[in-house]
């Protein structure tokens, strides 16, 4: 569905380190064609995923961020979708951000 909504095709990916120290890595859901990763959640109520859908950029949780943010800096890029899936929403139960990096 994210890659029917968004235009991009996603692979999987196993875990990334940032070096050959192997001390620091993260797990993203999928790298894009794009050169963008991808991390996608499923908010446990509709409540949380429409909080999201309203608010975008700004409805990230904290914690999401800090996540987004730290992969971004283990793998380099320079962006990173944020996407929710709601399966309860029969209409448009996907919905994604670009957040850029913020060094």
């Amino acid at each position: 569905l994210f890659e029917f909504t968004s235009g991009v095709n996603v692979t999987e990916s196993p875990i990334i380190y940032r070096d050959e120290s192997m001390r620091t890595a993260c797990s993203p859901d999928g790298l894009c064609s794009d050169g963008n990763g991808l991390e996608l959640k499923c908010p446990f109520t509709s409540r949380d995923f429409m909080k999201f859908r309203l608010g975008g950029f700004e409805a990230i949780k904290s914690a999401y961020m800090a996540q987004v943010q730290y992969s971004m800096w283990v793998t380099r890029k320079d962006a990173w979708y944020f996407a929710n899936y709601d399966p309860r929403m029969k209409r448009e139960g996907l919905h994604y951000v670009v957040v850029e990096r913020d060094e």
